[in-house]
């Protein structure tokens, strides 16, 4: 059970060596190196995964710089994409691409629909 402002204080740890050293919260976002010597996108329990060329990390929805905590009570809720909209709320680069058209198989019939 975390409140609004136990998730803001979690989030600020993340940007100050206080609680953890500089050198964890570096490991922490660094991808892991396999055992055959390639990276995997997956630092010290934190995916990392860019999004539309920014660097991200998730754990639950936090991304570096910007926070969104999205909660979610029901077992369709989709937190993460619901985060990742707000997301592209502030910075656009963010956003959810919208998928691309669907082409239209029968255009006459479109037209006389329309």
């Amino acid at each position: 059970m975390s409140s609004a402002l136990d998730l803001a204080r979690w989030d600020s740890s993340l940007y100050h060596p206080r609680v953890l050293t500089q050198a964890s919260l570096d490991q922490m976002w660094t991808p892991v190196i396999l055992a055959d010597g390639q990276p995997y996108p997956y630092g010290f329990g934190w995916t990392l995964a860019p999004t539309n060329g920014l660097r991200t990390v998730s754990h639950g929805g936090s991304l570096p710089g910007l926070t969104v905590i999205a909660l979610g009570n029901a077992e369709w809720a989709d937190p993460a994409a619901l985060a990742g909209a707000i997301a592209g709320l502030y910075e656009p680069d963010l956003a959810p691409k919208a998928p691309p058209a669907i082409a239209d198989a029968n255009p006459a019939l479109s037209g006389e629909v329309r």
